[in-house]
C-alpha cells in the first residue's frame, strides 16, 4: 500500500514538472520611484542681511483748525481736496465783535502815538503816558487774538483733507463727533508722508539716521518707493519694548495717501562672498540636503548666519560649488534618489 502512494505521488511530480517546462518564465521587475525636486549650485556673493517692518502712512504734518471761542460760522471758502498756500484764508467767523475790536484798537493806537509825542516833549509825565502804551499794547494783543478767532488761515502749504461745519452753522470747540475732525477744517502736508515702524531691541542698534531703505505699497505692488529714516525714539515702549521709528517719504506726485499700508525692509548688515542659499532650501533651520552625483539627495546639518525675505547664509555645512535641492526636499528621507529638475528652480 505504502508503494502505490509513494508512486502515485512521483507520477504528479513529474506532471508538474512537465507542466512547468512548457511555460515560459515570467521576470518581475521593481521600479524604483525618483521624486523630482529643484536644485541650485551654491555661488558664493555679496549677502545683506534686511529685516522687514510694516505701518501706515501718515501726513509729514497735519492741522485741525478752528476758533478758540464759540461763534457762527460766515463763510467757508474752501473744499475738501483744495491745495492751499501757508497764510491762506480757509474760513471766516461772525466778525461783529471783530469789527468793534478794530475800531477800538484804531482808537488806543491813535492815543499812544499821540501821547508818545507829548512824552517826549516832556509834556506829560511818564506814568500818565505808560497808562496809555499799557492800554494800547491791550489793545493789539486783543485783536490779534480775536482776528485767530475770526479769520481762521492755513499754517503751511497744504491739503484740505476735511471741512466740518457749512457757512450759517454754530461752531463750538468740543461739538466734533467721534470720527470727525477736532477742528472745523482739516489740513495735511502731503508733499512728504512718514511711515512710523516699531524695530525691536535686537535691531535698533543696526539701524542710523538718514539711512536710505526701500518701501513696498499694497495698493501699489509693482512699485518700490525710496524713503529715509527721519527720527529715532531714543526710548523704548516698556509694554512692547519696541522702539518707535519714523521714515520719511518723498510725494511731489501725490501718488502716495495717508492711510496706505506699507512693508519697509532695511538692510542691517552685509557681507562679501557669502555662502546662501533660497530660504526653502532650510528645514526647520537645521539642515538642507546636498545632490551627490546628480542622483542622490543627502540630509545634512547646516548652520545660519544673515537671513532676509528670501536667503540665508550659510556659515558651515555646505560649500561653495555645491548643489542643494531648494524645492521637493520635504519629502526626502536621509538619503534619497532624487530626479534634478532645474527648470523647476527658475
Amino acid at each position: 500500500m505504502k508503494l502505490i502512494k509513494f508512486a502515485c505521488a512521483a507520477a504528479c511530480l513529474l506532471a508538474l514538472a512537465a507542466c512547468a517546462k512548457g511555460k515560459k518564465q515570467e521576470k518581475i521587475t521593481v521600479a524604483v520611484i525618483r521624486p523630482k525636486v529643484a536644485v541650485e549650485k551654491i555661488i558664493p556673493g555679496r549677502f545683506a542681511e534686511k529685516v522687514s517692518f510694516t505701518g501706515f502712512l501718515k501726513p509729514s504734518r497735519k492741522a485741525d483748525l478752528a476758533p478758540g471761542m464759540p461763534g457762527k460760522v460766515e463763510k467757508i471758502l474752501v473744499h475738501e481736496g483744495d491745495r492751499v498756500a501757508a497764510g491762506q484764508l480757509l474760513a471766516e467767523m461772525d466778525n461783529t465783535q471783530l469789527s468793534t475790536m478794530e475800531n477800538n484798537y484804531g482808537v488806543a493806537k491813535a492815543n499812544y502815538e499821540r501821547m508818545k509825542e507829548l512824552f517826549q516833549n516832556k509834556a506829560i509825565p511818564q506814568s500818565q503816558f505808560e497808562q496809555v502804551e499799557s492800554g494800547y499794547k491791550t489793545a493789539e494783543v486783543t485783536l490779534k487774538s480775536m482776528r485767530s478767532n475770526t479769520q481762521i488761515t492755513a499754517p503751511f502749504n497744504s491739503v484740505v483733507t476735511a471741512v466740518a461745519r457749512e457757512a450759517g452753522e454754530m461752531y463750538s470747540p468740543g461739538m466734533a463727533m467721534p470720527g470727525a475732525p477736532a477742528g472745523l477744517i482739516q489740513v495735511m502736508d502731503l508733499a512728504s508722508l512718514l511711515l512710523e515702524i516699531q524695530v525691536s531691541e535686537k535691531h535698533i542698534a543696526l539701524i542710523r539716521q538718514g539711512q536710505k531703505v526701500q518701501i513696498s505699497i499694497q495698493v501699489l505692488p509693482d512699485q518700490v518707493f525710496t524713503g529715509e529714516v527721519d527720527w529715532i525714539n531714543p526710548a523704548a515702549d516698556y509694554s512692547s519694548h519696541t522702539f518707535t521709528v519714523s521714515i520719511k517719504l518723498p510725494n511731489a506726485s501725490g501718488l502716495l495717501k495717508p492711510g496706505y499700508f506699507g512693508e519697509v525692509e532695511i538692510m542691517t548688515r552685509q557681507k562679501d562672498q557669502a555662502v546662501s542659499v533660497p530660504r526653502s532650501a532650510v528645514l526647520s533651520e537645521k539642515f538642507a540636503f546636498v545632490l551627490l552625483n546628480d542622483s542622490t539627495a543627502v540630509r545634512r546639518a547646516v548652520s545660519l548666519g544673515l537671513v532676509n525675505r528670501d536667503r540665508v547664509e550659510i556659515t558651515s555645512g555646505l560649500e561653495a560649488g555645491e548643489t542643494v535641492v531648494i524645492k521637493g526636499n520635504k519629502v526626502l528621507g536621509d538619503t534619497s534618489l532624487v530626479m534634478p529638475d532645474t527648470a523647476a528652480a527658475q
